[in-house]
């Protein structure tokens, strides 16, 4: 596995946006498709680069065809990691509307994992395949990887998805559910699994 570098960050919020840009919790955040993209890249470069700086972050190999991010069991998103790390700007451009169902959600998603397991844990996510690569094993060994090799130590390891289908994927890795939710405003429900 290739763990990502500061240069690798731009292309990898790429692959992420592409990979996303149909996800429902995604059209949900920022309806308008022309407008979305953008947004996508963005508020991923964020994301990405608070994984690169307090988590763990890695791809498959130095062509980014799969990444996926790792926070590290006490480690938390302060406001100054929002405003150095670019997630302030990038919720700003997004306008009104994104900026709130975005920070609603967040807010939404901190009480359903502080209800599934209060103290310190790993946080799985994001993980994103180059679309033309997937289905091809990549996700499944990028999520063994992380979830056997990096996550070391007793603490539970999280994750939360809106699919349904995801659920039995990562069953087959040894998550459990433990907590359904409808993310509030929309029609999308938020699974929340654990794996001690």
């Amino acid at each position: 596995m290739y763990q990502l570098q500061k240069q690798d960050l731009a292309e990898a919020a790429k692959v992420f946006a592409r990979a996303f840009e149909p996800d429902p919790l995604y059209r949900y955040f920022c309806p308008d498709l022309e407008k979305r993209l953008a947004f996508l890249e963005d508020f991923f470069l964020f994301r990405l680069r608070f994984a690169q700086k307090k988590g763990k972050l890695y791809a498959d190999s130095p062509e980014l065809n799969c990444i996926m991010g790792l926070g590290l069991p006490g480690v938390t998103m302060k406001p100054m990691d929002l405003i150095l790390l670019g997630g302030l700007s990038a919720l700003s451009r997004a306008g009104k509307e994104t900026r709130n169902r975005v920070m609603a959600f967040n807010s939404f998603i901190d009480e359903c994992e502080k209800a599934a397991c209060p103290g310190p844990k790993y946080f799985l996510g994001p993980m994103a395949t180059r679309p033309e690569r997937q289905r091809q094993g990549l996700g499944s060994a990028m999520f063994t990887f992380m979830t056997s090799e990096i996550c070391q130590g007793d603490a539970p390891q999280i994750l939360d998805t809106q699919s349904l289908a995801n659920t039995v994927i990562y069953g087959r890795q040894g998550f459990v559910l433990v907590g359904e939710r409808v993310i509030p405003g929309t029609d999308l429900t938020n699974y929340t699994m654990i794996r001690k």
